[in-house]
């Protein structure tokens, strides 16, 4: 069995999904309990941003809407585990998944999604618009 190397230092990306009846207190105070765990596991806190509140695809705790937050620190292989330990006794918490990733994204803004449209589809449309005309 391949031991694990708990000494190398990794960033971590945690996904939170929280209880939209969360008030902005409880969640800062969430999150300072998160940060302390990380930094008791000799970690190092990066950053906390919101995705907002969006809907869910399905029903989790009988809650359709959730707030969504991306939490981002560095540590050994300890700092999941402390993370994971604190978001699963809170009540507020409906999911959380922590991730390895390469660095931190520059910027936390949502990616804005393009529509393109082919220029020879875009001819077509206007033909159809014409009524009949040929």
């Amino acid at each position: 069995m391949a031991k694990i190397n708990v000494e190398k230092k990794r960033i971590y990306e945690t996904y939170v999904t929280l209880d939209t009846a969360v008030a902005k207190e409880a969640q800062d105070s969430l999150f300072a309990k998160v940060r302390r765990a990380v930094e008791d596991a000799g970690g190092k806190w990066l950053q906390e941003a919101s995705r907002g509140k969006k809907k869910l695809g399905f029903p989790v705790k009988k809650r359709t809407e959730a707030m969504h937050w991306v939490l981002y620190s560095e540590g050994s292989g300890k700092v999941p585990g402390e993370i994971a330990q604190v978001l699963r006794f809170d009540t507020t918490v409906l999911r959380s998944q922590t991730v390895v990733v390469e660095k931190v994204p520059e910027s936390q803004a949502e990616p804005e999604i393009a529509l393109v449209i082919p220029a020879d589809a875009a001819e077509d449309a206007e033909g159809e618009d014409k009524g009949g005309e040929l």
